[in-house]
């Protein structure tokens, strides 16, 4: 379970939630996924290192 932190941010405004990374790290790759009572969805985090 991702918590709010300097780099994450959870918003929620009626239907639309928003997770946002503000710095992002190889070890944070994967799938992140969102589940609010039955609904669920998921994203594939892909960083690429400049």
């Amino acid at each position: 379970m991702i918590k709010q932190s300097r780099y994450f941010r959870m918003t929620s405004d009626r239907e639309c939630h928003t997770l946002r990374i503000y710095e992002a790290f190889t070890e944070d790759e994967g799938i992140y996924r969102c589940c609010i009572g039955r609904v669920s969805t998921s994203a594939r985090l892909k960083v690429i290192c400049k």
